[in-house]
């Protein structure tokens, strides 16, 4: 069998016979080229370009014989190369509207002829008869469909290519064979349908949906179509609809008279698509979904990628990138942020050579497409506009930039810079501290207060969050104090060391984890190691974990998330990013107060830890500071305290730490840093950029954080509100911890408001979680308690306290030893036993001098005793330590 080529030369398909449109005269002859096309039979015809050369009646004419002529065969695989032109040129050759529809119909006879018209009007694929391309190149078809040939015959070479691109093909459709059902005649419509439903083939832009369009209405709003719309439709189906529309107001709305229909608000172009005159009950409709489905992803593809915003600047980023340390964890997660954007063009000049132990994998492909080492050359349009150039590097270098803007993002921890320093950063136009305890560094060391601007660091929600993989700790201790950073003097790792190791011995349930940095960069030759490898050595030392490997970013939220608690007990810092990790991860923090991690951290999640200002002279390493400088010096025993009372005390862990982590992840992303540097550029560059920006992110709420809204809401005490977002929390994506502190949060809210029979309910949802958790025993106590049940209450408490040591780590609720001596203490006394409760009470105190109602017990206990000067003094106590507590106040003043 012949495969026909009629066109005008050009590229020719390999074993593609080429049929002249000529004759000997070299005039057009349609009468010649049928008779070419007759004198064999032929299973592929492509035609390519003949509108070059042929009128359109000509056209018209030729591809009704063909049609009539393989129809008849049965064996026939038909190509319309330029049917792309033909819709693009028809108003330049005036052709009619009437004119343009019998085209149409006629290039679409052939398959209606074979009873597929259903399948043209709805595919989204390229069928043989209707194809729209506009080269030859079979790379560029998305799919062919093959008319069943009865004679033997090897698959054509187009075929074969598209097996080699793994691309969809209906090889040996049968349009000859219907198979009769009993309302009407069916084709081979399965195997159709089975490769169209596929997602294998190409997603793109091309012409797709160029035979859709003829199945849709306009109907542009206020009888105007926006010039968005306008290209839009232009883009999608190679025509403008206007020009149509504009040819014969009639026939454009016949022509059109299902393609779409656009609706535009304001603010943002919203497309909406309705299909028309479409029967939902027609059996044939098999591509209603997927077509309406495609249609829809087409523009919203299209929509996205004209609201794409063109770049409003040039920016140069400088600093360490593809290596192991803080600044170049910045700096990528900065870059790729700033691509995410979409505002501006950007280069990065890495500071130093890569570390080739660095995995290049676990960063965006962005940021190594935008490296200058490999970055392609950008349009002249782009090139000519202005440059902003960043450096985040230290030391910082002095050499300005030429023809751009100088910004310099630069940490620094002490009170004073360096004189060096000052003279570089008074050169740039702008310098960004990471925290407003750098800025004032920076003003007090005598920079303009105006070029000294604040942008801090972030957190990326993705990879810090509570939930996922922990890190595998070589450790059976179940309480963990994680510290991150390089073990030098001004991280104050010398006092965690000290103060853990004079806390806690072997005996304890606890251990120290060191997760060091810089090592081998910034700090080599300073670090801790060898204090801690000496500490790890003595006798009965609490157990203590040296890290000292380069971990990725997935690596380090694991280990956050496999520790309790994370200390940094610093003497001077810019910003310290591992607490803000560590809180978006789940973890409290313990903190020195009056620093650096004052901008991010919160009474709500954070131990603070007193400190002073200790004067350090000036000069550093033998370089000049502009002036007397400070450290912070936090308090020693406060620390050893803290950790005390931390590992003694664990209840309030898990609460804390859910909402540090629901604060971190929306109030401290990546996302934020970069609109604020925006806005600084913004300032210079008099552009808009933070605002595009900001429309182009979004906050990214999980269940994790609504939890954590929920607890906070709990804790301000709006419980109906809190019980809400609990049950919204719980029925999504959850640790089972946080599950189970949602429930007995509930619970502990429907004892209080006397729906007793609820809290039995909520009670058998938590054990199938948790059997007998120690937190479900504390409620059975409330809830006993609440309903006069002593005798049964104090058997719930006594199994609680009997395993109270494991207890501890596994209770949630808050509630701390002192608190569960003070609960019995009340069910004694409500039992008039006064000796014993009083006895509790005492006990209470020595453990927690701060507990109020241990105070307001001891006082009734003296009260009934007729005791009333201790009773008044224990009453005063309770009141001094809460002014809140109005039992107290009452009994203190009807005394």
């Amino acid at each position: 069998m012949r495969k026909i080529f009629i066109g005008t030369g050009g590229n020719i398909p390999n074993g593609f016979d080429p049929l002249s449109i000529t004759d000997s005269n070299n005039t057009v002859n349609l009468n010649h080229l049928k008779s070419g096309i007759m004198s064999d039979s032929a299973d592929e015809i492509i035609i390519e370009n003949i509108l070059e050369i042929c009128s359109i009646e000509e056209v018209s004419d030729l591809i009704d014989a063909i049609s009539n002529i393989l129809v008849k065969s049965g064996n026939f695989e038909i190509h319309f190369i330029d049917a792309v032109n033909l819709f693009r040129k028809f108003d330049n050759r005036k052709i009619s509207l009437e004119e343009f529809n019998s085209i149409i119909s006629k290039s679409k006879s052939l398959i209606d002829k074979s009873s597929l018209t259903d399948i043209l009007n709805k595919s989204n694929f390229d069928i043989t008869g209707f194809q729209f391309k506009d080269s030859t190149s079979w790379d560029d078809y998305n799919c062919i469909i093959k008319a069943k040939n009865n004679k033997s015959a090897s698959a054509p070479e187009p075929i074969e290519s598209q097996k080699k691109l793994n691309m969809p093909i209906i090889d040996n459709l049968d349009f000859t064979n219907p198979k009769i059902s009993n309302d009407d005649s069916e084709y081979d419509f399965d195997l159709l349908n089975e490769v169209i439903n596929t997602d294998k083939h190409p997603d793109s832009l091309d012409y797709d949906l160029l035979s859709e369009v003829m199945n849709f209405s306009f109907e542009p709003k206020n009888n105007e179509m926006s010039d968005d719309a306008d290209d839009l439709l232009t883009e999608v189906i190679g025509f403008s609809p206007v020009e149509i529309a504009d040819t014969s107001q009639n026939e454009g709305q016949s022509l059109f008279e299902e393609i779409m229909n656009f609706s535009f608000d304001e603010d943002k172009p919203e497309l909406n698509i309705i299909s028309k005159s479409r029967n939902s009950d027609n059996p044939n409709n098999l591509f209603e979904t997927k077509l309406k489905s495609k249609i829809e992803d087409t523009f919203s593809r299209y929509e996205k990628e004209t609201s794409m915003k063109k770049p409003s600047i040039n920016i140069v980023w400088e600093g360490s990138q593809f290596v192991y340390n803080p600044l170049a964890h910045v700096n990528r997660e900065m870059c790729s942020v700033l691509l995410d954007a979409e505002v501006a063009n950007l280069t990065i000049v890495p500071y130093e050579s890569d570390d080739p132990n660095f995995n290049k994998y676990d960063v965006k492909k962005g940021l190594l497409e935008n490296d200058i080492r490999q970055k392609k050359e950008v349009s002249p349009e782009i090139a000519k506009l202005p440059y902003a150039w960043i450096r985040h590097q230290f030391p910082p270098k002095s050499d300005a930039p030429r023809g751009s803007k100088w910004f310099i993002m630069q940490p620094w921890e002490f009170s004073r810079l360096r004189s060096d320093m000052k003279v570089t950063l008074s050169l740039a136009d702008e310098i960004w501290a990471p925290s407003f305890y750098t800025r004032k560094a920076m003003i007090d060391s005598g920079l303009d207060f105006n070029k000294v601007q604040v942008v801090p660091l972030g957190i990326n929600p993705d990879i810090f969050k509570p939930y996922g993989d922990k890190y595998h700790l070589n450790t059976n201790k179940k309480f963990k104090f994680l510290y991150v950073g390089g073990t030098i003097y001004r991280k104050g790792f010398d006092i965690l060391l000290k103060a853990f190791i004079e806390t806690f011995n072997g005996n304890d349930d606890v251990c120290l984890v060191i997760k060091e940095h810089g090592a081998d960069s910034f700090y080599k030759g300073m670090t801790s190691e060898s204090a801690i490898n000496s500490a790890k050595r003595e006798y009965n030392a609490p157990e203590i974990l040296y890290i000292n490997d380069n971990l990725t970013e997935l690596e380090m939220a694991s280990l956050y998330r496999a520790c309790n608690v994370i200390a940094a007990p610093y003497r001077g810092e810019s910003f310290c990013l591992p607490l803000l990790e560590g809180t978006a991860c789940g973890l409290p923090a313990i903190a020195t107060k009056g620093g650096a991690s004052d901008d991010f951290l919160e009474e709500a999640f954070t131990y603070f830890i007193s400190a002073e200002k200790n004067n350090i002279g000036n000069q550093i390493d033998g370089m000049p500071l502009t002036g007397n400088a400070t450290l912070l010096e936090p308090s020693f025993d406060e620390l050893k305290e803290i950790l005390l009372s931390v590992y003694n005390n664990p209840g309030n862990l898990l609460s804390m730490g859910t909402v540090a982590s629901a604060y971190a992840r929306t109030k401290w992303t990546w996302d934020k840093s970069i609109i604020k540097a925006l806005r600084r550029l913004d300032y210079h560059f008099s552009t808009k950029m933070s605002l595009a920006a900001e429309n182009q992110f979004s906050d990214k709420i999980d269940d994790t954080i609504v939890f954590g809204t929920a607890e906070h809401t709990y804790i301000e005490g709006d419980f109906n509100e809190a019980v809400e977002l609990y049950m919204k929390a719980i029925k999504g994506i959850v640790p089972e911890k946080y599950k189970l502190l949602g429930l007995h949060r509930i619970a502990m809210i429907l004892i209080n408001k006397g729906e007793y029979s609820a809290v039995e309910d909520v009670f058998r949802s938590i054990d199938q979680i948790s059997f007998n958790h120690p937190d479900t025993i504390y409620l059975k106590v409330i809830l006993n308690a609440s309903q006069d049940k002593h005798t049964e209450a104090l058997e719930f408490i006594s199994e609680l306290m009997d395993n109270w040591t494991s207890n501890k780590f596994e209770s949630s609720l808050g509630h701390n030893l002192d608190d569960l001596l003070v609960l019995t203490a009340d069910l004694l006394r409500a039992g008039d036993d006064i000796e014993a409760a009083h006895s509790l009470y005492t006990t209470a105190l020595s453990m927690n001098n701060s507990n109020a109602f241990a105070c307001y017990g001891a006082g009734m206990c003296f009260k009934v005793s007729g005791l009333e000067n201790e009773a008044k003094e224990m009453f005063r106590w309770a009141v001094d330590i809460n002014p809140e507590f109005e039992e107290a106040k009452f009994e203190l003043e009807n005394m």
